[in-house]
Parts: C-alpha cells; structure tokens; sequence
C-alpha cells in the first residue's frame, strides 16, 4: 500500500497568480496517474497548504510521518523530494530517519529513492539541503516585499481590524482597507467612552457585545479586545508594522517560540480613511499611558492556585483581583459567564478540604473490583474486529476493480482513501476500547503518600508560589462552580463547589484523565 504527499508553496502561489492552474489538482493528477501505471495501490492522501518551514505547523505530515511509523505505507509518491519538507537540518533528519527505519521509499516522477540506499541517502540529503537555501531565500524575498508594502501604506494582515473591511487595491498589487459603517460607529464609540467618559474596558466590551458586536472571529468582545482597538493606530490613518516577532530560543533542550516586541516595529502613513480624529486618539493614550502596566512574564507567582483553576461553564482560567479595602477574590472575565466570583480563602478551604477527603479514601480498603468481566466491552471489541476485517475484503476488492479498469485513478484513489480514514477509525476505537482507564480512586490511592507530605507542609507554607508548588504534586485542575451571587448576611462557601483532578502518577496506566 503506498500514500500520495502533496503540498502547495510559495512558488505554487505565485504560478497560479500568473494563470498557470491549480497546483494541487495537477500534482494530484499526475501521480495518481504515476501510480495507476505502475499498479501503485493508494491508500491514503495527505494534502495541505502550507509553508515548508517545521513539521510542527503541518499536521498532514505530522500524520504522514505517524502513519509511516507503524509501518502502513511501502512507499511516498510526491512530486520532488522538498515537498516533503525545506525546515532545519534537525525537521531534515526526522523526515529521513522515520522512512529510513520503516523501511519506506519515496516515488517521484523523475525518480524513486530508498533511504537505506546509501547513494540514494546521499542525494536526498544534498536535495534537501539545496531545498533549505531556496527557501530561506524565497523567505527574505517576501519579507522585504513585505516591509516595502507596509512603508507604501498597504494593509497586510489577512484579518481586518474591526471596524474595516479588505479591499484589493486597484491598477496595483495589495491590499488596502475600507470602514463598515456599523462597525465604524462602534469605533467611535469606543474612543469617546474611554476617553472622554472614562469609562473601563470591560463596560465597554459589554456595550459593544449588547450592540450586537462581535470580533472578526465572532466571539463577544472582551477587555483585551477592547485594548488592542484603543491602542490600534489604524484608527487614525496609520499602518503598524512589524509591532512583535517570533523569535526562537532552546529551554532545557527543546526550541520555544515567543513573540516579544520588535525595536523594528515602524508606523507608516495607510492609505486608508481615519475611523478617529487625533485629539480623541491622544486623549486615549494619556490615559492608557497612566495605567500602571501588567506584570512581565517570570514575576513571582501571586496565587496559591495560579494556573490550576478554571471556571465551569466557560472553561477559561480564572485570575485573581486584588482590592484595596476588600477581601482578594477569583474572578472570570468572560463576557456573559454566570459564574461569580468569592474570596480566594473560600477556595483554598474547599481544594484543602477536598485533599483531605482523598486521604480518608486511601485509609478505607479498596472496593473490590467486580467478578464478572465485562461482556459489553468484549463484545465491542469483537464488532470493531470484525469491521476491520470487511474493510480489509472490501480493500481487496477494490484492487481488483482497478486491475480491471472498472475503476479509473481517481475513483480508485477516493475509495481507497475513504476505506483507509475508516480503518484509521476503527482501528482508533479498537486501541481505545482495549486500554484500561485508571479510575479516581486509582488516581488518589498512587498519591497518598504525596498526599501526606501536602497536607503536613501546608501549615508552614506562607509565600504563594510555595502554595502553589505543593498544590501542582498533587492535583491537575480545580474546576470552580459557584453562580449565586450572595448578600451580606449569606456564606459564600455555601454556594462554591469544586471538582479537583487528581495528577496521573508516573506508572498508573492509562491517560492523563481519569474517571
């Protein structure tokens, strides 16, 4: 059984804007007719637009490589051996090493390649090699088009700010950007409020969303979408470029992107109409420009649960909100949760005493498991094995189809690929009815003695981050529930509910969620 790979690039782009055609649709054309020539069996086609830089931005070859792994495909048909990736040497040498060691040839039109051939090795390396430097060229290229784009005034991101929509420029290439009315208004509102009334961003989001609002992705406003529109300078005719940039740095081994602002960042003249006057914009950024700004990253830790806790009904971690003559609280921020928030020594009592309940269940014996084995989850496997040995018939049939010509490559080809997405399925099903599912109980009774060490360390433990450290070797995520909002005369610990998830120790089969 062999795969097709096919992947469009930046040179794809530019040929079809020059009317030469589909690029996929004529890759996808010629190799399948390269594998019905040659009696290829096709089980599977991986497709993706995207760049060639690391595998970790393409998942159809993330799955590719996946699917090689297990040893599914005799062989790749692509159209030249830097469709399959032009990243670093280290990308390189995965993509070399998985084939080689599974065994798996790589088909082109011009020529096949084994990578335990070590000729052909050699030359797949030199191609690959060769493919990088295109391509890092080819990078610079558009990055200085890019640059001299923006200083032209030309809008370049693919998402309008809102307030604007996308227009292609006339006579020329690029874009430009022109107001939606309604949302224009929206805009203005947003300046005056903040500016002139005062009035705080989360106020604001909820206006907006009460207006009928929504940001590009659809979503309800909320207090940073409101701050990246007061401190948006395409608001007053101008085109920000350049304002962060991914920059890659090695951690204990491993490469981490990060996107810290840019000293290149530049404003240019837009060609694009002001949404806002400069006297509004300026009364904004005085006022921005006197808040106090947001702890950098690596700042002490300041809550006991940083990073643990997360509200019921929308999912989001929950921060804390520090207050002058009132009590610390966890609040959520989402715009529209009828979650409500409760002084965060409320929490820390009930996560304690929901530790406290773990170690009264690891002093009880455990229940005994019961006797009689499970008939549904053998009968299930049963079924997902005899569906995978009808998709294994039908498959062969289909061979026969072809053989024959009853089918021609396209036909084939997407009846191959259905039959090999359900035995992907099946086979996913199968894996997971057979793995066994740690339960809670399980879960807690590994961490007892952890759970020991917590509880008897607490008492001494002051300084947040120590809090939290502990609170991390032993739970995973502290769901909070709690929607009433209550008077002065009403406890508020009455009305919280939290569902603490115990980590996964080391050693406990199953996956990282238990039951």
């Amino acid at each position: 059984m062999y795969a097709i790979y096919l992947r469009k690039s930046r040179a794809d782009l530019e040929a079809e804007a020059r009317g030469e055609g589909e690029t996929l649709a004529r890759h996808r054309q010629t190799l399948t007719s390269m594998a019905a020539s040659r009696d290829l069996a096709i089980g599977r086609i991986y497709e993706e637009i995207v760049s060639g830089d690391t595998i970790a931005a393409r998942p159809q070859m993330q799955a590719l490589l996946r699917d090689v792994e297990k040893r599914m495909w005799q062989g790749i048909l692509v159209m030249d051996v830097d469709r399959l990736g032009r990243g670093d040497s280290i990308d390189q040498g995965v993509i070399l090493k998985t084939l080689k060691y599974a065994d798996t040839i790589i088909i082109t039109p011009y020529k096949t390649f084994d990578p335990n051939s070590e000729m052909d090795e050699e030359f797949f390396e030199y191609g690959q090699f060769m493919a990088r430097g295109e391509y890092k060229r080819i990078k610079r290229r558009m990055w200085a088009g890019r640059v001299a784009s923006a200083r032209e005034g030309k809008y370049q991101s693919p998402k309008p700010p809102f307030g604007y929509r996308r227009v292609r420029l006339e006579g020329q290439k690029g874009w430009s950007l022109e107001p939606v009315p309604e949302q224009a208004d929206g805009v203005r509102m947003v300046f005056r409020w903040y500016g002139a009334e005062g009035i705080g961003m989360g106020s604001i989001a909820q206006r907006l969303n009460l207006m009928g609002h929504r940001t590009y992705s659809g979503k309800p406003f909320a207090r940073s979408e409101i701050r990246g529109i007061l401190s948006n300078p395409v608001y007053i005719g101008k085109i920000r470029w350049n304002q962060r940039r991914s920059a890659k740095s090695m951690r204990d081994g491993v490469e981490v992107t990060s996107r810290p602002r840019s000293a290149e960042c530049f404003v240019a003249d837009g060609l694009h109409p002001a949404l806002v006057d400069d006297a509004a914009w300026e009364a904004v950024q005085r006022r921005l420009g006197s808040h106090q700004p947001h702890k950098p990253a690596g700042s002490p830790i300041q809550a006991a649960l940083a990073g643990l806790i997360v509200c019921k009904y929308c999912g989001k971690a929950m921060p804390r909100k520090p207050a002058k003559n009132s009590p610390t609280t966890y609040v959520c921020r989402t715009p529209g949760c009828p979650t409500s928030g409760i002084g965060e020594e409320f929490v820390e009592n009930a996560v304690l005493e929901s530790l406290q309940g773990w170690l009264k269940l690891t002093e009880r014996p455990m229940a005994e498991p019961p006797s009689a084995p499970d008939n549904n989850a053998a009968a299930q496997r049963q079924q997902l094995r005899h569906q995978l040995d009808t998709l294994a018939r039908q498959q062969a049939t289909l061979h026969d189809l072809l053989e024959q010509g009853i089918y021609d490559a396209d036909t084939f080809v997407s009846r191959s690929r259905t039959l090999a997405q359900r035995r992907a399925e099946l086979e996913a099903l199968l894996a997971e009815a057979a793995a066994p599912t740690p339960t809670k109980e399980a879960a807690i009774r590994a961490l007892e003695p952890q759970l020991r060490r917590v509880l008897d360390a607490w008492p001494a433990a002051t300084a947040p981050a120590d809090k939290n450290r502990l609170l991390r070797s032993v739970i995973a995520r502290v769901v909070y529930d709690k929607t009433h909002r209550c008077t002065r005369a009403e406890d508020p610990g009455a009305f919280l509910t939290v569902d603490v998830t115990p980590v996964l120790v080391e050693g406990l089969e199953g996956d990282s969620s238990v039951r």
